[in-house]
């Protein structure tokens, strides 16, 4: 009986003492901090909209504020007017009912669309290509009519194969005109959080380009063709220069410069 007792005795401090021994090893993690949580804001920057609190500090507050035109995209998805330290910008927003934003950066260089027609849908009118807003399929069109090389179709698979943190290729577009129309109509403000970022602006009616070029174009992923053809070998771009914005029509072989869409 001693012995069994004994035996229950030394059973019962093992199970006792297990949490303990669990706890020495369980390693310590820190614990984020209201900032990168996203609580970045004072509760006097949120005057007239809802907020929450920070669990750890109820001085900081996370703003839940409407989406805007000229709003910086981060990599996790959130949005915000400000420049916010530890989040990683991905575009700008164009269009925030549509949920469009723009890559932060226009291509360097200057791209082809492709050569050649194809039976690619074209729009005879700009009116008709202005309410155009399909860029992410004007863009598998593109690249399935000049398949064989990404050579054959520059400017959508430029587009295509753009990525940044938190997205991966083939989610960027070349957007259609309608799309890119939000971009030129909303210049000032898109430039406006262009230079908070330190990131190139587009040239304005006012201010030109800079250096010796005093325009920019910009291809649109929406193809032209003249009225009652079923073929098309031009599209439309968008001309920006210090004295107008003009929609005009090339051919494909033209070379032009291109800046991404996301729809998020």
């Amino acid at each position: 009986m001693k012995y069994l007792l004994k035996s229950i005795f030394i059973l019962i401090g093992l199970i006792w003492a297990l949490p303990l021994r669990a706890a020495e090893t369980t390693a310590c993690i820190k614990a984020p901090s209201c900032e990168e949580l996203g609580y970045t804001r004072a509760i006097a920057k949120c005057k007239g909209v809802n907020y929450l609190h920070c669990p750890f500090d109820s001085a900081k507050v996370y703003c839940i504020l409407p989406m805007k035109t000229g709003d910086i995209l981060y990599s996790d998805f959130t949005y915000d007017s400000d420049v916010i330290a530890g989040k990683t910008p991905i575009g700008v927003i164009v269009d925030p009912s549509r949920r469009l934003a723009a890559a932060l950066e226009y291509s360097s260089g200057k791209l082809a669309m492709g050569t050649g027609s194809t039976d690619i849908f074209g729009y005879s009118s700009e009116s008709s290509a202005l309410a155009n807003f399909t860029g992410a399929s004007n863009t598998e069109e593109l690249l399935s009519a000049f398949s064989g090389s990404p050579s054959n179709a520059p400017a959508a698979n430029y587009c295509h194969n753009y990525s940044t943190a938190g997205t991966s290729a083939g989610e960027w577009f070349l957007p259609s005109l309608g799309q890119l129309d939000l971009l030129t109509s909303n210049i000032r403000t898109i430039n406006s959080t262009l230079q908070k970022l330190g990131k190139r602006t587009y040239p304005t009616r006012t201010s030109g380009f800079g250096g010796s070029s005093k325009s920019l174009h910009l291809w649109s992923s929406s193809s032209y063709s003249a009225s009652g053809e079923t073929t098309s070998s031009a599209a439309y771009l968008q001309y920006l220069d210090k004295k107008r914005y003009d929609v005009r029509s090339y051919s494909y072989t033209y070379t032009a410069n291109v800046v991404p869409f996301l729809q998020f």
